[in-house]
Formats: C-alpha cells, structure tokens, sequence
C-alpha cells in the first residue's frame, strides 16, 4: 500500500525510532537521509536509547533526540514510570504526522502507537505477528527478503508504503568541537597529519579479529614507517 498524503509542508513532523546499539543507530542514517530528501521541510526527531545519542548528535537533518536511559530501571517503580510517561506525552505532543519505527521491541509498537500519528509504518517482523502490533501501525513493510539484505538495505526498505527514493549512503556527522578535540589528543601525544587509525576491540568478541594477528598488523605497520593511533570506546 503506497501512502502519498503526506504534503512537503513547513510544519510537517516526522518521528524515528531505532533502540538498539551504537552500530545500528549508524546504518539508520540512510533512512534519515531520504526522508530529509523527499521532505526538505520537514521536521525529523528521532528515539534512541540514551547511550547512543551521541551517535546522531550532529546529524544536520535531525531536529530533536529523545532518549530512553536504561537506568532509569534503577530509580525504583514510581519514578522509572514517571519517566516513560514523561517522554510519552513529550512524544504525544509533538503531533507528528509520520513515525517511522525500525525497532522491534513492544515498546516502540506502544511508543508509536501512543503518538497518535496518523501514518506509522512499522516492519511485519515474523515475531510480532500479533493483532496488538498491527494496531499499533498503520502500515507494515515486509521482511520476507531481509535475509539476503544488508542492514541499511533492511532500513531502507520500511520506506517501501511511502513514495521515497532510497538515499543508501551511511553519513557520520561531527560537530567542530570533536574535530578540535581530536587534533589536541593527537598534538598531546606527537602524532603529526599522517597516521593510521586502529580500533581492535568491540563490545561484542565474536567481532573481534584474533589478537595475535592483530598485534602483528600494527607491528608490520609500524615497521613500515606508520604511525599507528589505537581507538576504543566505552561499554
């Protein structure tokens, strides 16, 4: 089913929602991008998981970021539902006209749900094959392929009820204050213009590459006249 009553207007307001790690909220950028291309106007927000938000922060066609922090778990009962409940009614009163929700996780069903989006288009993910889930959704994209498809691919196709060009490049955005920050780490430690960046770990082990064979890369490297800079990240 194609949806075209969605006018390119000033004040159109779109949501998306994506709980996951920071990787996946990345490859949800393609997404972004061709919303923002078949709606300039638009306002387009998204719902992450706090941890990540740094991961859009910077993102130029992003307007808001709305964050669910795991810890709110540790808050106690009252205030953890406080909390949702706050974020609910933030999301209520924005009236959007489009929710877009990539997640599959009940919670996003109930989120989008709870907007009161006249549009809200949702993946038909085999394990929600449930008439709650189909309530909460206008309209579900079809997952019987994604399989054989890349992430961004499986992104882009929740893009299939409306009629938008898939724009399938991954952007990553900065603010200039991380590129300041950067360049004074590297001044601080002598690294001049040229260097290779290594990142060897990752919250996941089955990602990452064998140690041993690591360590002889950067040694092969460096051996070579490069100057190696080796990254990590929290969590």
């Amino acid at each position: 089913m194609m949806m075209n009553n969605l006018p390119d207007m000033p004040d159109l307001r779109i949501l998306l929602i994506k709980l996951r790690h920071h990787g996946d909220m990345l490859l949800t950028t393609p997404v972004i991008n061709s919303l923002r291309q078949a709606w300039p106007q638009a306002q387009i927000d998204v719902l992450l998981y706090e941890e990540t938000r740094d991961m859009l922060a910077a993102h130029p066609a992003i307007g808001t970021i709305y964050g669910i922090d795991r810890k709110w778990k540790q808050l106690g009962t009252l205030k953890h539902l406080q909390k949702e409940w706050q974020l609910l009614c933030a999301l209520r009163a924005q009236h959007y006209h489009l929710v877009i929700n990539l997640a599959d996780q009940w919670r996003s069903a109930i989120v989008t749900r709870f907007t009161g989006a006249p549009v809200r288009i949702g993946f038909a993910f085999n394990k929600r094959n449930t008439a709650f889930w189909r309530f909460c959704h206008t309209a579900l994209a079809p997952v019987t392929n994604h399989n054989a498809l890349h992430t961004v691919e499986q992104n882009l196709s929740i893009l299939s009820p409306l009629s938008v060009v898939p724009q399938p490049a991954v952007t990553m955005a900065y603010r200039s204050e991380d590129w300041e920050n950067a360049r004074q780490k590297l001044a601080q430690t002598g690294v001049g213009d040229d260097y290779i960046v290594i990142q060897p770990t990752s919250r996941w082990f089955f990602k990452c590459w064998d140690e041993g064979k690591m360590a002889q890369t950067i040694t092969a490297l460096q051996q070579d006249g490069h100057t190696v800079v080796l990254t990590a990240g929290p969590g």
